[in-house]
């Protein structure tokens, strides 16, 4: 996280525009970061879905 931004991010609703979703571990490690730096609420956007095997 830049540090210019982690007091501007403090309470407020963000939202996250991924490509495409496999694993879900992108949107994961952002929602992680966003919430650790005050952001209050995330909503994510997800244009494409992949096939995701284990």
């Amino acid at each position: 996280m830049n540090p210019d931004y982690r007091n501007k991010l403090n309470g407020k609703k963000v939202v996250i525009i991924d490509d495409i979703f496999t694993s879900g571990s992108t949107v994961n490690e952002i929602s992680k970061v966003l919430r650790l730096n005050g952001v209050f609420e995330m909503v994510s956007i997800t244009f494409l879905t992949g096939e995701y095997k284990k």
